[in-house]
């Protein structure tokens, strides 16, 4: 931006030349890294959405409910839950895939929490100089300043959507586990009653573990929902999903209007000058 105003490139001297130039390495390691690090945020709840997406795979052939499953878990077969220990061993499965890698789940949110404050002050900055005189009198708001605000609040609202629709989709998972267990358990206390009424042999007649299988079936579908409705995936502080994105749409729209506005006024030079 500084070449089609007739300027250096690196300042109109070779002191600032060498500042400039120091100041690379600490602006693009920053930067980098800090994009790095929101990819893999966005990676984890990738990667925690398909395993609970391959756990809900385990209890229903329906493809819906097993779109964006691995090739491999799509080929599994059904869990057969008429084993209560085979029950267990799904709850704990669940279990395991939503606490993997808790730690770093942790300081994805606080690091998005300090994006989020950062980003607030730059929109904040720039706002104040549209809107307040005196701030904008002592302020250069220049082209290459609100390119460069608007560059970084577009990476973090981007990230923010993509987190909100992996978000909804992990906190969906316990409706949706709960929901085919149920399925499991009105088949399985059906087809005991029916043969309990039924004139068959023995060895066709229904067993305890049966019996015991339905009756945890049901704890588990209640533990499931206590859990969720106690922790479920949050992000800047609120519930990760939709609601989020319906909660935070005002600051893009608020700014952009602002924006908008100031650039079609009487200070509309100052958003084409380019320094």
């Amino acid at each position: 931006l500084r070449l089609p105003a007739g300027r250096g490139f690196l300042g109109g001297s070779w002191q600032s030349s060498i500042i400039i130039v120091c100041l690379w390495p600490s602006a693009l390691s920053g930067y980098m890294s800090t994009i790095m690090f929101l990819c893999t945020g966005i990676k984890d709840f990738w990667r925690r959405d398909t395993l609970l997406r391959s756990c809900s795979a385990l209890l229903s052939l329906d493809q819906c409910y097993r779109t964006g499953c691995p090739a491999e878990t799509q080929r599994l077969p059904l869990l057969d839950l008429d084993d209560i220990r085979t029950v267990e061993a799904l709850r704990k499965l669940r279990q395991l895939c939503l606490e993997w890698g808790v730690g770093f789940f942790q300081r994805v949110r606080g690091f998005a929490v300090v994006c989020f404050v950062m980003t607030l002050l730059i929109i904040g900055d720039v706002l104040s100089c549209m809107l307040n005189e005196a701030y904008l009198e002592s302020n250069d708001l220049t082209l290459a300043y609100l390119l460069l605000a608007g560059l970084v609040a577009t990476l973090f609202l981007g990230y923010v959507v993509v987190m909100c629709i992996l978000g909804q989709d992990i906190n969906d998972a316990a409706g949706r586990d709960v929901l085919l267990l149920q399925r499991q358990r009105l088949l399985l206390t059906y087809r005991r009653y029916e043969l309990a009424s039924a004139d068959s042999d023995s060895s066709e007649k229904p067993t305890d573990n049966t019996e015991a299988a339905v009756d945890y079936i049901d704890m588990v579908c209640s533990s499931i929902e206590a859990e969720h409705a106690e922790w479920p995936i949050s992000l800047l502080g609120l519930y990760c999903g939709y609601s989020l994105l319906t909660s935070l749409y005002c600051i893009p729209l608020l700014t952009a209007t602002t924006v908008f506005e100031f650039c079609t006024g009487e200070h509309g030079q100052r958003c084409l000058r380019l320094l």
